[in-house]
């Protein structure tokens, strides 16, 4: 009887040029099939990839088959090669050595001699090395990608997804920018007012007055729900020297070739380049606008916290309310509504109505009832998770000290087995002290043990025991709690 198998497929940019489903993908596809043929395997599935790297394992079909397998769905998975599993060593190794043998998967990389349901298989005691030595070409080109890239913005190209909003990309030449017929007047406009007087938040609302276009609504051809211009676009646009036509980029960067999330750069190395394009302003209204913010702003005192504060919120938009002061007396209004007019009711209420009514629910609730009946047990599965997540990271780390012990002949790939471990320790002490901390209830049982003799409690308080206070229409409370039976209407 024929053995069920998946396969995967991957090709990222990095591994040359694709189109729609690529050739690569299909010679991959061919070459699969004939080894199922010929080793008696029938194929079960295709998981695709094509244009996601290597070096990222959230990809959707790779997580597809992950799904698939924790349904006990499948049971073999083949690949070309390990790089076509990843190019991150340390994932790769996870999956091959911890992961796949856990969930009972026969792994197969055919032309790196790969097969986890044979011992003696030549290629298991190399598929370590040969993880490295892909993660090490993934960085190799990340290296070389950001070269190029640097090359580009120090010759004046931008290279940005997205034209800055008054600009589009020449047609003629990509790596220019001229002045977009539609919204270039709208920016000399926004530092127009700017230099009038005009404070920033004034200039977003009128804006949205006229109907103009927000930045995103341009970029994405219109969208149903109209946006607002908000102060932190404008903002933006004020301090962006492109528009004084002078390109400046790598204001921002990856972490790593691994990690995508993008963090900003240091100013000093940013890469400017002077008289790149067409400027939308003058060199000399860029540095009166700039001028003009050093003047503008002024620290400000540090407010004192209501004890409310971050709780209430709209019955309407679901805004939160904000703290607004009218002599002695301060009262709640719909943040939408103050900043907005015509945006929604005010839902105006004081503060103190709204702190009497709620102490006075929470002192009804506290009549008769033991502390420990006010907040839920601590949930037993999320120290269960806790604890499945130790075992991993300790089979982590026994990989890869296993692999540093067998990687003497090779210095710098050692180096990287014992970086590695170095981690997965960090990993495993945080996780052995979350589970030997104590349980979350503990502050919720100190605030309701408190709660059972206050006369006003304290903020920390409130902020245990409160999700949130709803206000509706006819200035009526929705109190949300955080025990048992948590809404109530006073």
């Amino acid at each position: 009887m024929m053995e069920p198998a998946a396969l995967y497929l991957r090709l990222s940019q990095e591994d040359g040029e694709r189109w729609g489903e690529s050739q690569s993908i299909s010679n991959q596809r061919i070459f699969l099939t004939q080894y199922c043929q010929a080793n008696g395997f029938t194929v079960a599935e295709c998981y695709i990839d094509d244009g996601y790297t290597g070096t990222n394992f959230n990809r959707p079909g790779f997580q597809r088959l992950l799904r698939d397998i924790e349904r006990g769905k499948i049971k073999t998975v083949i690949t070309k090669d390990l790089s076509r599993l990843g190019r991150d060593y340390i994932e790769t190794g996870r999956y091959v050595e911890c992961y796949f043998p856990e969930k009972g998967i026969r792994y197969i990389a055919v032309n790196d001699g790969v097969d986890t349901g044979k011992e003696e298989s030549a290629g298991n005691d190399m598929s370590a090395f040969k993880a490295v030595f892909n993660d090490f070409y993934a960085r190799d080109v990340s290296r070389k990608v950001r070269s190029a890239l640097t090359a580009k913005r120090r010759a004046g190209e931008f290279i940005g997804a997205w034209a800055p909003y008054g600009y589009q990309k020449d047609p003629k030449q990509p790596g220019k920018l001229v002045p977009d017929p539609e919204s270039a007047g709208v920016v000399r406009r926004i530092y127009r007012d700017f230099l009038k007087g005009e404070s920033v938040r004034g200039i977003a609302e009128g804006l949205t007055e006229d109907k103009i276009p927000t930045p995103m609504e341009k970029r994405n051809g219109g969208l149903k729900a109209k946006r607002r211009w908000n102060e932190s676009t404008i903002r933006r646009i004020l301090t962006c020297e492109t528009y004084a036509g002078n390109l400046t980029q790598n204001q921002s960067k990856t972490i790593s070739y691994k990690v995508k999330k993008r963090i900003p750069v240091p100013k000093k190395e940013w890469i400017v380049v002077s008289n790149t394009h067409e400027p939308l302003i003058t060199k000399e209204e860029f540095q009166m606008a700039q001028q003009l913010f050093k003047t503008r702003s002024s620290p400000r005192e540090p407010k004192d916290r209501h004890l409310l504060s971050g709780l209430v919120f709209c019955g309407d938009c679901g805004s939160p309310m904000t703290f607004v002061k009218d002599g002695p007396r301060t009262y709640l209004v719909c943040s939408s509504s103050r900043r907005y007019p015509g945006s929604c009711k005010t839902h105006c209420i004081r503060e103190d109505e709204v702190e009497r009514i709620l102490l006075d629910s929470l002192r009804k609730l506290s009549e008769g009832l033991r502390p420990q009946s006010l907040y839920p047990e601590f949930p037993r599965k999320s120290r269960e998770l806790a604890a499945r997540e130790l075992r991993s990271a300790k089979e982590q780390l026994e990989f890869y000290r296993r692999a540093g012990r067998d990687s003497e002949s090779f210095p710098n790939i050692q180096r990287q087995f014992l970086s590695c471990c170095e981690l997965w320790q960090r990993k495993v002490d945080a996780l052995e002290e979350e589970l030997t901390a104590e349980d979350p209830k503990d502050r919720r049982e100190m605030a309701a043990r408190e709660l059972l003799r206050f006369e006003r409690p304290g903020r920390t308080t409130i902020q245990a025991l409160v999700k949130k206070i709803v206000v509706c229409g006819d200035k009526s409370l929705e109190l949300y709690f955080s025990f048992p039976d948590p809404r109530i209407t006073p």
